[in-house]
């Protein structure tokens, strides 16, 4: 049994799994699938950086599907879709 819900470890994988597609759909906007390493250090403190950062330059373009700006483009048109707001009220 999970401690946190009281699920079956099978009800926590499924629902892991599920998270867990959700987010290689949506990084699949972004990364290229087929880049399985990274040969660079981690860019540090990402979390905190605003979207011009110089830091985001680190990011080699063979990890990406494509340019930033169509990537951008990509990301903005899922989250204006109506689906999309439907499922994740701002």
């Amino acid at each position: 049994m999970s401690c946190r819900v009281r699920d079956t470890i099978e009800a926590t994988y499924d629902r892991f799994a599920v998270v867990s597609a959700a987010l290689a759909a949506y990084l699949g906007l972004v990364f290229d699938p087929s880049a399985r390493v990274v040969e660079r250090a981690p860019i540090q403190a990402v979390e905190a950086l605003a979207g011009d950062d110089p830091g985001f330059g680190q990011i080699a373009l063979a990890e990406l599907l494509d340019t930033r700006d169509d990537a951008m483009q990509r990301l903005t048109g899922v989250m204006a879709a109506e689906e999309w707001t439907a499922t994740h009220p701002q």
